[in-house]
């Protein structure tokens, strides 16, 4: 079925269509016959997932999640607000000289959030084998860093 477009056509009451077969048409069709119909059109603005993520906030469960998903999800959720929690196992610098700590489900264990603080004066008090909870945009998903969220704010 075709359908009218908002472009002008021949003429005021006979505006430009898209025909069935995918061309443009501009002939001398008024706007009052039924053979050409009417298709509502929205624009849809992507927008970061909310912080109210339905993904998990322990450490390894959110790694775990992030893994399970397929890279077009993955890659949806690239600076949405993501909340994680865990044991801090290392306070420090990160390879690009950045303020970090790294959170497990163990004291001690691997890896599975690499949170990016948003400053040094984010570490606060936080001293290895704390569980602290934080706030930060996701970045990116390895085997070696786990989930890194840069910008992250210790919560609480």
């Amino acid at each position: 079925m075709a359908w009218w477009l908002r472009s002008p056509g021949i003429s005021a009451t006979s505006p430009a269509y898209l025909a069935s077969n995918g061309d443009v048409g501009n002939r001398a069709h008024e706007m009052t016959e039924t053979i050409i119909g009417v298709r509502p059109a929205i624009r849809v603005k992507k927008t970061a997932v909310a912080s109210a993520s339905p993904l998990p906030a322990a450490a390894k469960a959110l790694y775990d999640a992030l893994h399970g998903m397929d890279e077009k999800t993955r890659d949806s959720l690239l600076d949405a607000t993501l909340t994680a929690t865990g044991i801090v196992t290392y306070i420090g610098r990160d390879i690009h000289g950045l303020p970090s700590f790294r959170l497990s489900d163990t004291e001690g264990g691997k890896c599975y959030v690499h949170a990016c603080l948003a400053s040094a004066s984010e570490y606060g008090c936080v001293k290895v084998g704390d569980t602290v909870t934080v706030q930060g945009t996701f970045h990116i998903l390895s085997n070696d860093w786990g989930v890194t969220l840069k910008g992250s704010r210790i919560q609480g």
